[in-house]
This record gives C-alpha cells, structure tokens and sequence, in this order.
C-alpha cells in the first residue's frame, strides 16, 4: 500500500487492518457454518467439500479483483473479502481432519500445522524475492507489486480444486475403540 498506493504508514496499517477484520470474522462464522454442516448428517461430506470449493473460488475472485482495484481502499475491501473467505473454511478443515484421521488426529494436526508455518514463512521470503527482482526489472509502484498476487490466486483455485476432488476416507483402526476409551 505504501510504495504501490503512495500511502503513509499510517493509513497502510489501517487499510491492512481490514484483512485481519476480514479474516477474524470468517473464522467466527466459518465455525458456525461448520456446526450446520455437520448436523446435515450423511450429506455432510458433500456439503463441507462443496463448501470449501466455491469459498476457494470467492476467495480467489475477490483477491483477483483486489488487485485490479485503482483503489488503495477498494484494494483494502476485496482483500479482506478474500482473507474472510479463505478464513471461513478452517473449522471446516480441522472437523474434516478429525473425521479422516481417527486415532491419528495429533499427527495430522501437528503435520497440517507445520504445512501452514512453512507456506507462511516461504510466503515471506517469495514476496520479498519477487518484489525485489520486479525492482531490478527497472519496475515500480503497482507494477512492481501487483503481478505477485497473481500466484496467490493461482493457489486459491489449486485450494478449490484440492476440496473439490477430496475424497473421504478414513483410516483404518487397529485398535479396540472400546479398550481405548475404558
């Protein structure tokens, strides 16, 4: 916002807020909307994976809309429309893991943790690497920013297609559940 919008530091991390706001509030109503759609019971599956699919794809839209805003604030907005629908699908996730994983749910847990830490931390890097070689291509402002968003979106859609073609499966139990549980 600030080198691609001209903005003060000020006013960046106010319109940056509003992917946190975004964000937050796709969680609280993201586990709502999971409560709903376990209680449909055997369409259940069906429902989260179809859920999660088309909340990808909005999220995918908005942050490609994001981008082509003129707008520092409309850029803030569909930002945080696209965190808000990314952010909706995480209690989503971790009912879906519970389900798939049975006794092995702490190592899923801890597996799909660790995932998400190294994207975060590679998301880092990547932005610094690419904003960095945009500026040694002799570009600036929006033009030296913008195209990076453009891999995001890709993996909002490759999100969407991951939930669109996930299959449910549980794993095996080994063990006596009534021993375990006793």
């Amino acid at each position: 916002l600030e080198q691609a919008h001209g903005l003060q530091n000020r006013e960046s991390g106010r319109l940056t807020s509003l992917a946190l706001a975004g964000a937050a509030a796709g969680m609280l109503l993201g586990g709502a909307i999971s409560d709903q759609i376990t209680r449909r019971g055997r369409s259940r599956i069906a429902l989260r994976r179809a859920f999660c699919t088309v909340a990808f794809l909005c999220a995918a839209g908005a942050l490609s809309l994001a981008v082509r805003s003129p707008s520092a604030l409309g850029l803030s907005v569909l930002a945080a429309v696209s965190c808000f629908f990314v952010q909706v699908t995480l209690p989503t996730w971790w009912s879906s893991a519970i389900e798939q994983s049975g006794r092995y749910v702490g190592t899923l847990f801890g597996m799909m943790n660790m995932v998400g830490q190294c994207g975060a931390v590679a998301s880092q890097y990547f932005v610094g690497w690419f904003a960095d070689r945009q500026k040694a291509a002799g570009l600036s402002g929006r033009a030296q920013w913008d195209p990076m968003f453009g891999v995001y979106v890709v993996v909002l859609i490759l999100g969407a297609v991951g939930w669109a073609v996930y299959y449910y499966r549980p794993l095996e139990q080994d063990y006596d559940e009534d021993a375990v549980l006793a």
